[in-house]
């Protein structure tokens, strides 16, 4: 049936004054009752690659990438600015600019496309979130203030995208990140209808967190040919994002086996529902041999080859669709989310097997007859083919779990160490295989003797001499490339010990610190004072406790006298420590003026961690007294003494005969006349009847146990 809407491109081609092929093109559609519908006047771009890092692994390949990506949207009609190795100031306002300065135009076409490192951390939510990392960025676990402030968070380009007018914008990210903050939806392509031209913002990111990506990317190579036409599935001469992004999706899955499979979002704002992304998918507005500056070759291969073989391997993924799960528009594929050192493992179990397969071919040829030395020899160099193809499969696999580890900042110490002894006896495996190897080049120099003994026709001995140089030949290049493998294998694990050393490092810098006081080299306390609340209903009671402290206090200082000379230190930290008692007195006192209880003051203070402790409480009547017995005395103190006619609240409750409920008020110790002294005060002034701080200027300090040492 054919479509209601018919399509109609309108190109303004014109040559720019930058390269000879910097194009500036529109294009609109055609509405079923002839209007003509403008989709956008004009395209820009910001194409960004960032192969080397100050503070991460390089990324080669990202640099050149992008540049073709650059030189293919010029091709397409886009004005193109490049950056390559950005900062992060330079690459947040390339972002701005594109965004708000280029996009402030609402019939204007937006595209940006990033090729280098990005991270996704899992919050403490359980949520996801992506960065993409600038060539200054620090790691996430070294210096995790700077690494918040210089790298550029998916969150941050999602905002941007919203806050931008232009009606079209398309995002590419060839790395790994997380859409969990977008819609993600199906790669599957709509029909292009009127509708299609309404503002959009699409996203097509080259993989999850934890897919292995390529080394020489594979997804820039599908965007540019879908860019090109490839991705024009029904043929109608448009390539929208939909298409593009089951293009891609289909093509990247396959060609990688399923290690990396790209994934298709859109902005959750209902002003970008129901556009799409629209270029013409014309190949070329001019021809290719008025380019001289562009690579003939690389061109050819950008346009694709052959429509019908495109649209065959595009068909018998649909095909299949029924023997999938519902929504899915990719073959079936091991887990994404497996963990690398799964993989690795498995790759590595891989590699041994297939040299297993080439070892018992090697053992077949020895005892078969001469004749067949050259069919034993050629099944080794096979077997040895699929073991070292299986090797370099495992060294890959590692890598990316490598790669995948030292992006997780978070993970335990522990957890590293294990990984690095894996590594470290899957090595250990590959040496063996490598020996493997070694016996079957032996065993194929021992075929060679027999087969020239034997008393075949000098030209047929000759023919098997030869076969069996080669298959030695092909073992000992066998055997080379094996050998660089593991040199790269070693590397990553270097890596690897290096990433765990640091995080040790770094956990035992944070470790929490012990607090001042618990250092202190302290005596055993010599008096031992009443530390549990007593209730006082009567004043003659609380006389009583006064003259009991004061005989204690003569007594101590008769029977200790250097130890009560010597008797307080100031902790430096807002806490002094009494060497008598054992107890830790806090130096300061509650300020005046504010309404508020003893109770609540103390709590206040565990709340705080004074001295970086927990455990404060308001002293008793006994051990507030013997603290100020010293001063009565004249011995200077480093606790500081309230005016006189100030009282210090203690923790003691009182109660009296016409006062039905205790504990409302509190025993109080006060300085009059040169001596201390206590009071019962029998109904705070307030409606509630509690003692407050700010009542008669009226404070209070609190006390703790002494901290144990270290």
């Amino acid at each position: 049936m054919k479509r209601l809407i018919g399509l109609l491109v309108v190109c303004c081609l014109a040559l720019s004054a930058g390269p000879a092929f910097a194009l500036k093109t529109g294009l609109a559609i055609k509405a079923p009752d002839g209007r003509e519908i403008l989709v956008y006047s004009d395209a820009k771009a910001l194409v960004v690659g960032a192969s080397t890092y100050d503070n991460y692994p390089p990324r080669p390949s990202a640099v050149p990438e992008s540049a073709d990506v650059a030189t293919a949207l010029r091709l397409k009609g886009f004005s193109v600015q490049r950056l390559e190795n950005p900062t992060s100031a330079e690459l947040r306002a390339a972002l701005k600019e594109l965004a708000l300065l280029h996009g402030a135009a609402a019939d204007r076409a937006l595209v940006f496309y990033y090729a280098g490192h990005a991270m996704t951390f899992t919050n403490k939510d359980g949520s996801l979130s992506s960065y993409l990392i600038p060539r200054d960025c620090p790691g996430k676990l070294a210096d995790p203030a700077n690494f918040d402030r210089l790298a550029i968070s998916l969150e941050e380009i999602k905002s941007l995208a919203a806050e931008a007018r232009a009606s079209q914008f398309m995002l590419f990210f060839d790395t790994n990140l997380s859409a969990s903050i977008l819609k993600t939806v199906p790669a599957k392509p709509e029909v292009l209808t009127e509708k299609s031209a309404s503002p959009v913002r699409q996203f097509i990111i080259a993989g999850e967190p934890g897919d292995s990506l390529p080394a020489d990317s594979a997804f820039q190579k599908y965007v540019i040919q879908g860019l090109f036409g490839a991705a024009d599935i029904n043929g109608d001469g448009f390539v929208i994002g939909s298409e593009m992004a089951k293009y891609v999706r289909v093509k990247v899955s396959i060609e990688t086996d399923g290690t990396q499979i790209p994934h298709f979002a859109m902005l959750e704002d209902s002003r970008f529902a129901g556009g799409d992304f629209i270029v013409s998918a014309r190949k070329l507005p001019v021809d290719k041999d008025d380019l001289p500056e562009i690579d003939k070759e690389k061109l050819d291969k950008w346009l694709g080859g052959d429509d019908e073989a495109r649209q065959a391997d595009l068909g018998s993924q649909s095909s299949s669709a029924a023997a999938r799960p519902a929504g899915s528009d990719i073959p079936p594929t091991p887990s994404a989310a497996a963990s690398g050192a799964s993989a690795a493992q498995t790759a590595a179990q891989a590699a041994g097997a297939a040299a297993s397969v080439a070892s018992t071919a090697a053992g077949a040829a020895a005892v078969a007859a001469a004749p067949s030395a050259v069919g034993a020899a050629s099944a080794t160099t096979a077997a040895v083919g699929v073991a070292a193809t299986a090797v370099e499969a495992a060294t890959k696999v590692a890598a990316a779990a490598a790669v995948r580890l030292l992006s997780a900042d978070e993970k335990p110490s522990a957890e590293l160490d294990a990984e690095r002894q894996r590594l470290d006896e899957e090595k250990a495996k590959l040496e063996q295989e490598r020996l493997k190897l070694e016996q079957e080049k032996d065993l194929i120099a021992q075929q060679k003797a027999k087969v020239s003994e034997a008393s075949e026709p000098q030209t047929a001995k000759t023919a098997e001499l030869d076969q069996l140089e080669k298959d030695r030949l092909a073992v000992e290049a066998q055997k080379k490339e094996l050998q660089e493998l593991q040199a790269k294998l070693e590397a990553q694990q270097a890596l690897l010990r290096q990433q765990a050393d640091l995080l040790k490092q770094a956990k035992a810098q944070t470790g929490p610190a012990a607090p001042p006081s618990a250092k202190l080299d302290m005596p055993e306390p010599v008096v031992q004072l009443r530390d549990l609340e007593k209730v006082y209903s009567r004043n003659p009671e609380i006389q009583a406790a006064e003259s009991s402290v004061r005989s204690l206090f003569k007594h101590t200082r008769k029977k200790h006298p250097d130890l009560v000379k010597d008797r307080f230190i100031d902790v430096g930290d807002g806490t002094v420590a009494d060497k008598v008692t054992g107890l830790l007195w806090q130096k300061d006192y509650s300020e005046k003026g504010k309404k508020q209880t003893p109770d609540e003051y103390a709590a206040r203070i565990n709340a705080e961690r004074l001295g970086g402790l927990d455990g404060w409480r308001l002293p008793t009547t006994e051990e507030m007294l013997f603290l100020y017995l010293a001063v009565e005395e004249g011995q200077q103190i480093p606790v500081k003494i309230p005016e006189v006619d100030v009282g210090l609240w203690t923790g003691d409750p009182t109660r009296f005969e016409n006062i039905d409920e205790a504990g409302k008020s509190k025993v109080f110790v006060w300085k009059k006349d040169g001596l201390f002294g206590t009071s019962l005060e029998a109904r705070g002034p307030y409606d509630d009847g509690r003692s407050y701080i700010s009542h008669h200027t009226k404070l209070v300090r609190v006390i703790r146990t002494m901290a144990k040492p270290e």
